[in-house]
């Protein structure tokens, strides 16, 4: 154990010395031996570590707001390089000369908008006048224009059917035309056999010579019928 001694007896001092070099450091002048009397409580622990985190939330937010002065630098030197090729104010003027040279032509912006105005009037009562001539269309043009078109079978169908219903019109008008001329045939034979005193009821194979008047008046005395005979 003697001979351990010298070794612990330069540990403790080695010790000691640290010691004091941590208190500096801390900003105390407190004795190795008194060093317990240097840690802080709980609550001044609480408070420098609350102090700690504010200070990096703070060095975060400068680092930040450097980096955004940065970048706004940057676009001031951008937006003065983007000035600096910009035409001069005479050589602008000398470019918008044209462009108003050409608004004075096209006539008074004030008339120009008024005229404009009269347009969509007279667009807005043509279009309302396309509208009431819509059978049964009580809606705008907006709504007529979202109507969906019926499917191409629907329009074929439609198509069938309309055809379907003018053939049938067709067969039923040439029915009806063939009895009116079986009609103006059968009116007109009445009337030629009317002229020539025959009787229009007997078939023409019955009917008597002309120059026969006696059988005629047979005919005519048994009836004016062929069916009689």
């Amino acid at each position: 154990a003697l001979a351990d001694l010298p070794l612990r007896t330069a540990e403790l001092a080695a010790q000691r010395e640290r010691l004091r070099t941590i208190l500096r450091r801390l900003g105390s002048s407190l004795p190795p031996g008194r060093a317990g009397e240097a840690i802080p409580d709980r609550a001044c622990e609480s408070a420098a570590r609350h102090l700690i985190a504010r200070h990096a939330a703070l060095e975060s937010s400068h680092a930040q707001a450097q980096a955004a002065i940065s970048e706004a630098r940057r676009t001031i030197l951008a937006q003065q390089q983007e000035r600096a090729a910009l035409p001069a104010a005479d050589a602008a003027a000398a470019l918008l000369a044209p462009l108003v040279a050409e608004i004075r032509a096209a006539g008074a912006p004030a008339a120009c908008s008024e005229a404009a105005d009269a347009a969509c009037a007279a667009s807005a009562a043509s279009e309302a006048s396309a509208l009431a001539a819509v059978p049964g269309w009580t809606g705008g043009a907006a709504a007529l224009i979202a109507l969906t078109p019926p499917a191409d079978a629907s329009l074929a169908g439609l198509h069938a059917t309309a055809g379907a219903a003018q053939a049938e019109q067709r067969h039923r008008r040439t029915r009806v035309d063939e009895a009116i001329r079986q009609r103006d045939a059968a009116a007109q034979i009445g009337q030629a056999a009317a002229r020539a005193g025959l009787d229009p009821g007997l078939p023409p194979g019955l009917h008597p010579d002309p120059p026969d008047r006696g059988r005629t008046t047979c005919f005519r005395r048994h009836g004016r019928s062929g069916a009689s005979l």
